[in-house]
């Protein structure tokens, strides 16, 4: 089981992000966010400190570096069973991170609008919030991810029923949908730019074509009766 003590949130799309907030403030546990989200926050009337307040670093580039700290990612990828990860956080005076709260820029929509200037196309390329939901999953035997407000419910659920802690089973489980996230993300990029940068060299199609799909159902048999076989379609996560 995974005590919740202390959570990082950093997310564009802040849907239901005030009931959760709710639920920290009401069980004493400590946020840390990003700009906006602080702002989201705060306006709500609850205590969270920024990014930069904990670093002792600011954003810079245009909001390009936030997160990309060793004391955000020391406190996320610490392994709370190792006693020389535990000795590095207290030498450098870095604080645990038990869940992190991310979803990232809305690249999707860019491409919805169909937008073909590549500056803005890249500045829609999330860098800190894959870094967050990868090093979150990978340390997932201490750190819960939340990749997506529909798994919020269920978390604070799991909450209140175990008194403070996350299941680690289900710590899993969120891991895999934060790589199923990022990788789903990472083929928008690549097919998108594909199209934008190559597509003298692929005609009416892209030149690459990256895909990432969902098992729909079990199928009676494969090319053969002897074969097994299974039907998939383009995955679309919430």
């Amino acid at each position: 089981m995974i005590p919740i003590k202390t959570a990082l949130v950093s997310v564009s799309d802040k849907t239901g992000l005030a009931d959760l907030a709710t639920y920290f403030s009401k069980h004493n546990i400590s946020m840390i966010a990003t700009g906006g989200t602080a702002k989201f926050i705060r306006e709500l009337g609850y205590p969270v400190k920024e990014v930069s307040e904990v670093t002792g670093f600011p954003e810079i580039l245009g909001g390009r570096v936030k997160t990309l700290h060793p004391i955000i990612e020391g406190g996320i990828l610490a392994r709370r069973d190792l006693e020389g990860d535990i000795i590095d956080l207290n030498t450098h005076n870095i604080n645990p991170i038990d869940c992190v709260v991310c979803n990232l820029y809305p690249f999707e929509k860019m491409m919805a609008s169909g937008e073909t200037s590549l500056e803005k196309v890249v500045e829609e390329i999330d860098i800190g919030g894959i870094t967050l939901l990868r090093a979150s999953a990978k340390n997932f035997k201490h750190v819960v991810i939340l990749s997506s407000p529909s798994q919020y419910s269920a978390f604070i659920e799991e909450l209140e029923k175990n008194r403070g802690y996350f299941p680690l089973h289900l710590s899993g489980q969120y891991a895999i949908q934060a790589f199923l996230k990022s990788s789903e993300y990472d083929s928008h990029i690549a097919n998108y730019l594909s199209k934008l940068l190559m597509d003298n060299q692929g005609g009416d199609f892209p030149a690459y074509l990256s895909l990432i799909m969902k098992k729909k159902s079990s199928l009676r048999y494969g090319e053969n009766p002897h074969q097994k076989a299974a039907l998939y379609e383009d995955l679309s996560l919430d």
